[in-house]
């Protein structure tokens, strides 16, 4: 048997992506339930794939909502609606 695992991730606009995070293949018929499911290892890299695709997709939807400051550096919340005009009015 093959087993895959993929994470779909869907942004507040409604965009859907997945991607695989692994494939695991196993015997239909294991000799002893040792071999039955993950072994620690397995879980522990499915687990670390996880966590680094969620990251990354956390940190590409903070920062399309957000901008630097000019003046200081700090993240501000972004509003399109706001704009500022050149001659700082």
């Amino acid at each position: 048997m093959q087993w895959t695992v993929r994470l779909e991730a869907r942004t507040s606009q409604g965009e859907v992506t997945t991607t695989e995070l692994v494939t695991f293949s196993r015997p239909a018929v294991v000799s002893t339930l040792a071999e039955v499911g993950l072994v620690l290892s397995e879980t522990k890299a499915l687990l670390a794939k996880l966590q680094a695709s969620m990251l990354c997709g956390q940190v590409t939807e903070y920062a399309a909502h957000h901008r630097p400051c000019v003046a200081c550096g700090a993240l501000q919340p972004f509003n399109p609606s706001y704009s500022v005009r050149p001659d700082g009015a």
